[in-house]
């Protein structure tokens, strides 16, 4: 879906981002990041070194100015949430970064 010059995967990534846009111009979210990557590691049994051994790609990562937190989402279908791909990944990035991954 293509929407404000950016090809978003689903129309409801494309509706998100116009949520969140709206939101960032009433100023109750600030710095509003589409397509974050996170970095998924490994750890080096020998050395104890972490090892970057995939990524992960969310849709949004924006400031909460009324919870004073960065939130990150993700714009997914009831299937893919399901999926089992998916779901070791997104627990991997909360793991490897300390954050929340929200489906949207």
């Amino acid at each position: 879906t293509l929407c404000d010059g950016i090809l978003f995967d689903s129309g409801h990534e494309a509706d998100r981002y116009l949520e969140l846009k709206a939101l960032q111009g009433l100023g109750e979210i600030s710095d509003l990041e589409l397509q974050p990557q996170f970095g998924i590691f490994a750890c080096e049994m020998a050395s104890g070194r972490g090892i970057q051994v995939a990524s992960f790609k969310a849709d949004f990562r924006y400031f909460d100015i009324a919870q004073k937190r960065q939130r990150v989402e993700d714009a997914k279908s009831d299937i893919t949430k399901r999926e089992t791909a998916y779901s070791l990944r997104k627990k991997l990035v909360e793991a490897c970064h300390g954050v929340t991954i929200e489906e949207v």
